[in-house]
């Protein structure tokens, strides 16, 4: 997202790289891709649904004043993403076809919305992002989201993770 804003190009060599590095099947094998997105000090999500052939619009803080522009966006991002697959290593055989995300229909689900005075955009994005597979109503912000959330965050890797999942659970 941030080469596409930034009109940076990126190598044929390096986007291979990071096909192999960082995706664990071929593009045509994928059901779906998670992309945060961040505009205006907001963060939404975009959804690219291979399978249904669509780009979700998650907003928590939906503006239908800002719904045109984030969408434009979310379009500059499956435009840049087709364009970076065309190589024949992100396909899984000679007869896979690319997907045509800049093609797909845009889906905006009615979600619960935040408070508007609050800074929770990001958390509802990350939220979605673990466990949109999980409910279809996409569901709501609360002490228990930023609770798990926080274990998610720490729970590997980190010296503090015992201590922080232990004040979780009794919290």
């Amino acid at each position: 997202m941030q080469a596409t804003f930034g009109g940076q190009s990126l190598t044929s060599a390096n986007m291979t790289s990071r096909c192999n590095n960082y995706m664990c099947s071929k593009v045509d094998q994928t059901a779906k891709v998670y992309q945060s997105m961040w505009c205006d000090q907001h963060w939404y999500l975009m959804i690219i649904d291979v399978l249904w052939k669509k780009l979700v619009y998650l907003d928590s803080l939906r503006d239908p004043r800002e719904a045109n522009a984030r969408k434009t966006m979310m379009l500059r991002v499956a435009l840049h993403l087709e364009g970076l697959m065309l190589g024949k290593s992100w396909l899984s055989g000679p007869k896979a076809l690319h997907p045509r995300i800049s093609m797909f229909e845009f889906e905006e689900p009615e979600v619960p919305q935040q408070q508007g005075n609050s800074m929770d955009c990001g958390v509802w994005v990350s939220q979605w992002m673990i466990r949109e597979h999980l409910w279809q109503d996409y569901g709501h912000v609360n002490k228990a989201t930023w609770m798990r959330l926080a274990v998610d965050l720490v729970k590997s890797h980190n010296d503090l993770a015992k201590d922080t999942i232990s004040k979780a659970f009794r919290h």
